[in-house]
C-alpha cells in the first residue's frame, strides 16, 4: 500500500512538471501547435512561447498593386489570402523584425519599397512586437518558436493556392534571423532560402541546430555578421559560420 502511495505521488507529481512543461494553442495549425520545455527545447530558461493572440501577431502583404495599403493576412486562412492582392506566380519575401522592434521601423518600410523596384514579388511583413518587446528576452526568445510555425502555416496555406515552399524568402534580423530557423525547421527545410542579419546569439549559439538558424533550414541560407563579438564585449550575434556562406563585413574607419 506505501509503495503504490509513493508511485501514486511521483507519477503526479510527474505529471504537474509535464503540464507546466508544456502548452498548446488551439488557434493554430494542428501540427504546429503544441510546445514543451524537453530536449532539445532547453534554451529559453524554462519560459514556453506565448500563443500568437497574445503577441498580436500580424502578417502584412504588400506587391506592385498596394504599396501603401498593405493587406492584412491570416495565415491559416486560404480564403484570406486567396481574397487579397497575393499572386502564387510570385515569389514571396517574408521580413521578420528582431528584439524590441516592429515591423513599422524605417529598416522594414525601406526593405519592401526597394524589392518590390525590381521584381513583380510578395513582399509579407511579420509583426510580432508584443511577443518581442522588452525587457524579458528569455520570453522573447521563446516567442520566436510560435512565430516560426505561423510563417511556416502561412506558407503551407499559400501552397494550397498553387504557391511552393521554394519560392519564399525569410529575411530576419536577430531574434528574426533566429524565426526564419524555427519556420524553416517546421517545413522541413523546403523553404527557399533564408537570409540571416546578425542572428540573435544570446540562447542560441551554444544549443543544438534544431534550435537556432543553420543551414538545412532552407535549400538557401546567407548570415550577414556585423555584430559577432562575444557577448562579454556587448556583441550581441552570432559569431558561428551556420550558413552554406557567411559573410563578416570589415569596420572601415
Amino acid at each position: 500500500m506505501l509503495l503504490r502511495l509513493v508511485f501514486s505521488l511521483a507519477l503526479s507529481q510527474h505529471l504537474f512538471c509535464a503540464a507546466i512543461r508544456s502548452r498548446c494553442y488551439d488557434e493554430m495549425r494542428e501540427e504546429f501547435r503544441c510546445f514543451d520545455l524537453w530536449p532539445p527545447y532547453t534554451n529559453t530558461n524554462f519560459h514556453l512561447p506565448a500563443s500568437p493572440s497574445d503577441q498580436n501577431i500580424q502578417f502584412q502583404l504588400f506587391t506592385v498593386h498596394n504599396r501603401l495599403t498593405p493587406d492584412l493576412v491570416d495565415p491559416l486562412d486560404a480564403t484570406s489570402l486567396h481574397s487579397s492582392h497575393f499572386d502564387a506566380s510570385h515569389p514571396t519575401k517574408v521580413i521578420v523584425h528582431g528584439f524590441t522592434s516592429s515591423s513599422q521601423q524605417d529598416w522594414v518600410h525601406d526593405m519592401v519599397h526597394q524589392l518590390l523596384l525590381h521584381h513583380p514579388l510578395n513582399v509579407i511583413t511579420v509583426d510580432w512586437s508584443a511577443g518581442a518587446k522588452g525587457p524579458n528576452y528569455f520570453q522573447a526568445a521563446a516567442n520566436c518558436r510560435v512565430v516560426g510555425a505561423q510563417i511556416a502555416s502561412l506558407v503551407l496555406t499559400a501552397e494550397q493556392l498553387g504557391s511552393s515552399a521554394s519560392s519564399f524568402h525569410v529575411i530576419g534580423h536577430s531574434l528574426g534571423a533566429q524565426i526564419g530557423g524555427y519556420a524553416g525547421a517546421y517545413l522541413h527545410g523546403r523553404l527557399g532560402r533564408v537570409s540571416g542579419l546578425d542572428p540573435a546569439a544570446p540562447q542560441f549559439e551554444n544549443y543544438g541546430d534544431a534550435v537556432k538558424l543553420e543551414k538545412t533550414d532552407a535549400m538557401f541560407v546567407d548570415v550577414i555578421h556585423t555584430d559577432a563579438e562575444p557577448l562579454h564585449e556587448a556583441g550581441l550575434g552570432t559569431v558561428d559560420q551556420i550558413g552554406h556562406i557567411d559573410f563578416f563585413p570589415l569596420n572601415q574607419v
